[in-house]
């Protein structure tokens, strides 16, 4: 009789979900119900990323430009050092082990979610989305998913604007996809937007009922997934510079939107803003100034209690002393350390201990996209002979 017969199943259970990735790789061939545990079972790689994603050695930022200029496909993997200095880091390169379907192989970065990066083959602003991509650079594993059909229309009179989050009653990941039409001068014409969504269990598309309302333009940024929900940047339809959260719960698959902060744009001169999560909360980074000769302040506001307005809070408001032209927030780590793009140099700042540094020089401006990740075990399928 082997080991694991003598181990009870939620005693092997626990103890296989707070082993590293890496090891549950090799441990799927032992044999055939560890294999289906750390393959099949989606509440097995949920509790595993759980267990996981406040590691710091299971924690890691990845840049990548958003044109490759040689045929190999490369992006850098900056760590963090096991010692837990905040100014460790080392760096590597890693080939992206797939190709796009695109005549430049232009790409760009969406965001990441639970270990799992999302690219789709195309700029930013542009009208159609061919294909998304799914990539798990922990396991090595990747996933290609064509989008459906472009509806009839000029395609030079719509954009699309993508999104991805978890839905939690089966452990499934969406993405979803809103397709905005022009008319009449507006994104707000006659036609309604269409809004799609994939899902990765079932590896199938399908269009939400018209029903379903968008209640306003969502920006073309990067997303994130928070409270259940998918949050975008947007802005209300048929008011000029009136910018609000936009958010789909993917539960309730409903859309509904989010005030910002009050004046927390209100400023002469604001470079960017960005959503972000901070400690489990959503949080908007704002980077701006009074006019054009003054220092940068990059401003973190944190929703205290989700969906209440007044629970907005200004937690930190730091200089960005770094003398550059073209400003722009990454992301806030699982560390609680701050990513910024300073023209085209990555900077870093621990909200815990107010330092911060350089994390070196990659392009220029926002030639390229930046977002950290956990190792999971998401896209682990089985191995075929």
């Amino acid at each position: 009789m082997v080991l694991s017969e003598l181990i009870p199943d939620d005693l092997m259970i626990n103890i296989l979900s707070r082993l590293p990735v890496q090891s549950l790789v090799k441990f799927q061939c032992v044999n055939n119900s560890w294999c289906s545990l750390i393959i099949n079972d989606p509440a097995f790689k949920a509790l595993n990323l759980h267990l996981h994603s406040s590691d710091t050695n299971s924690n890691y930022l990845m840049t990548f430009p958003n044109q490759f200029s040689t045929e190999r496909r490369l992006c850098s993997v900056i760590i963090r050092n096991n010692n837990g200095g905040v100014s460790n880091f080392v760096m590597k390169n890693i080939e992206i082990p797939f190709r796009f379907r695109t005549p430049t192989d232009f790409y760009r970065l969406l965001c990441s979610l639970n270990g799992v990066l999302c690219m789709a083959d195309s700029q930013r602003n542009t009208n159609i989305v061919n294909s998304l991509y799914l990539w798990n650079p922990s396991i090595r594993k990747f996933k290609i998913v064509p989008c459906l059909s472009t509806p009839p229309s000029d395609t030079n009179l719509m954009i699309s604007i993508l999104g991805i989050g978890l839905d939690h009653r089966d452990h499934d990941v969406l993405f979803i996809r809103i397709i905005f039409f022009y008319e009449k001068g507006s994104y707000i014409g006659g036609r309604k937007p269409i809004t799609e969504v994939y899902s990765l269990n079932t590896n199938s598309w399908s269009t939400m009922h018209e029903s379903v309302e968008v209640p306003c333009l969502a920006l073309d940024e990067p997303t994130v997934f928070v409270n259940g929900a998918i949050h975008w940047e947007a802005s209300s339809f048929g008011v000029v510079n009136l910018h609000v959260i936009m958010y789909f719960n993917t539960a309730e698959r409903v859309f509904r939107t989010i005030p910002l902060p009050v004046n927390c744009l209100d400023f002469k001169v604001r470079d960017y803003w960005r959503l972000a999560v901070f400690q489990g909360l959503l949080a908007l980074i704002v980077i701006s100034r009074i006019d054009e000769a003054s220092i940068k302040i990059c401003d973190i506001w944190i929703m205290e209690e989700y969906g209440v307005v007044e629970s907005w809070t200004k937690r930190f408001a730091i200089p960005i002393s770094l003398d550059t032209s073209f400003a722009r927030p990454v992301g806030i780590t699982k560390n609680d350390q701050l990513i910024l793009n300073l023209g085209g140099t990555l900077f870093w700042y621990d909200l815990d201990s107010e330092h911060g540094g350089i994390l070196g020089f990659y392009r220029v401006q926002g030639s390229f996209d930046a977002d950290t990740l956990t190792d999971s075990l998401y896209l682990l399928e089985p191995t075929r002979e």
